[in-house]
């Protein structure tokens, strides 16, 4: 075989690598249901046609998180030392723990030492807002449950961990909240567990 051939079988081979990863590996962890999502759908015969709308709040209620309040917390905690968890916990308060609406002095404050933060603050106010009011269209009673009992235990139909917390622990604390429509959990909290 020439160098070519090599270099042809090569890019065949990831090719075939890719395509098993997009077809099978992808939707396996990102079904709802899956323990390390925080989607939750329990019985799929229990799901109203309701919260099944109200899963694209969920979708762009995680994506919110991961692009846009997770890159304004790390530049935060750079600055105040605070853990990435609190950071992360209180912006998600400041925006979605208001049944009125976001709190955009709280966001302002959270990202006070953030370069570009009245930029980042409109952004997360805007997506927020913006999420808020197709949760409201869809119809159903819908909620961003923080709720926490101290020392309430880890329940894995409720809550998943955040980063390196382990399930079983004691709850810590709440960073994202649940997504809840018509008393169903769509999106569990991610929480913080530890003695």
């Amino acid at each position: 075989m020439t160098p070519s051939w090599f270099i042809a079988l090569g890019g065949v081979v990831v090719l075939v690598v890719l395509a098993v990863v997009i077809l099978f590996v992808l939707p396996s962890r990102l079904m709802p249901g899956d323990p390390n999502s925080g989607v939750h759908l329990g019985q799929i015969s229990s799901v109203t046609d309701t919260q099944v709308r109200h899963l694209e709040v969920v979708e762009r209620f995680t994506g919110m998180v991961t692009q846009h309040v997770l890159t304004a917390a790390h530049l935060a905690c750079r600055s105040s030392g605070r853990p990435l968890a609190d950071v992360v916990g209180q912006l998600c308060r400041a925006l979605f723990g208001n049944p009125l609406g976001v709190d955009d002095i709280a966001v302002l404050a959270l990202l006070d030492s953030v370069p570009d933060r009245d930029t980042r603050a409109a952004t997360l106010q805007a997506h927020a807002a913006a999420i808020r009011q197709l949760a409201d269209t869809l119809g159903g009673r819908q909620q961003w449950d923080f709720t926490l009992l101290p020392g309430q235990p880890y329940d894995e139909n409720r809550h998943s961990p955040w980063l390196d917390s382990r399930p079983g622990l004691p709850i810590t604390a709440v960073v994202t909240p649940a997504y809840i429509v018509d008393e169903h959990i769509l999106c569990r909290q991610r929480v913080t567990t530890g003695w």
